[in-house]
């Protein structure tokens, strides 16, 4: 339904501004500050609606609704993710940071790709 929508969408936009960010970040146009401002309020959002489809995941869901609700769920917690190993990289430059970074960038983008129909 609608609500699946909007938190799909949520997902897509979060995910492109946190790799938005790290190319930034990259090309040396956002210092660890903006970044951290950056991730912190893309987590912030994530919580606030992943909160919200909680509350909605207690209502008379079909089956299939309820498994897409926690998929959604799902990715919007590896985004938060993502978006702490951006922030974490940015402080310190740290290559094995940046490595997970990566890594977690290639496993949530397959996870949205699948979740959105996305070929």
């Amino acid at each position: 339904g609608e609500v699946g929508g909007l938190g799909a969408s949520a997902l897509y936009f979060s995910y492109m501004l946190i790799g938005t960010t790290a190319d930034g970040l990259a090309k040396e146009v956002y210092d660890a500050d903006q970044v951290k401002s950056i991730a912190d309020s893309v987590k912030a959002v994530l919580k606030t609606n992943s909160d919200q489809l909680a509350a909605v995941r207690k209502t008379q869901l079909t089956e299939e609704d309820a498994q897409y609700v926690d998929e959604i769920i799902a990715v919007m917690e590896m985004i938060r993710e993502y978006a702490a190993l951006l922030e974490k990289y940015s402080e310190k430059k740290d290559p094995t940071v940046a490595d997970s970074f990566q890594e977690h960038r290639t496993k949530t983008w397959e996870r949205i790709k699948k979740l959105l129909g996305i070929k």
